[in-house]
């Protein structure tokens, strides 16, 4: 009896919404905000996740090193976060990290 082989072609299925490449919100510093105490408070009034240390921390990085990563997230929350930010008064750009 011979031997029958059989082939079964498995099709790799696409993914039609692909990982979504991060963006970092940066904080810039400026001479417009009183440190730290204005900054943190616009940075949680608007991230409302962000807790005081974390607020803390990147006030007083953006104001050493004259920016700092607020947060990584995909591009269209993070543009959300950039214009909410900017319409606090803060200096904010984002970047694909």
């Amino acid at each position: 009896m011979p031997w029958i082989l059989r082939v079964q072609v498995v099709r790799q299925q696409t993914n039609p919404f692909p990982a979504l490449h991060p963006y970092q919100v940066i904080l810039h510093h400026d001479t417009c905000n009183a440190y730290p105490d204005e900054v943190v408070d616009k940075l949680r009034g608007v991230i409302t996740s962000l807790g005081l240390v974390d607020a803390l921390e990147i006030a007083s990085e953006a104001w050493q090193r004259d920016q700092a990563v607020i947060v990584t997230c995909p591009k269209e929350i993070a543009e959300l976060y950039q214009s909410r930010l900017r319409a606090a008064g803060l200096a904010i750009t984002i970047g694909a990290s």
